[in-house]
């Protein structure tokens, strides 16, 4: 399933909520408590470094498959893949 505006929470301390996320499995709860297969960011000037380091980070160490950043000011998309984590 598709999703905009859902949270992922990671851990009690650190919850995200990516811009799409696709998720393969059911979700119990009001957020969801594992890794989404694909998410993807929207960049901007505000969330440029936030999301190619912070959360760039954050999904490869707990195992999201894809990470999509697309930059709609440079018309460009970047695609990351997980292998063997």
């Amino acid at each position: 399933m598709v999703f905009t505006g859902l949270d992922w929470k990671i851990s009690n301390e650190t919850v995200v909520r990516p811009d799409v996320m696709i998720v393969c499995g059911k979700i119990e709860t009001d957020y969801l408590e594992f890794p989404p297969a694909l998410i993807v960011e929207i960049l901007s000037s505000t969330s440029l470094v936030k999301n190619r380091n912070i959360k760039f980070e954050l999904y490869r160490e707990n195992g999201v498959k894809y990470y999509i950043m697309a930059d709609y000011t440079k018309e460009t998309v970047e695609v990351f893949e997980l292998i063997d984590n």
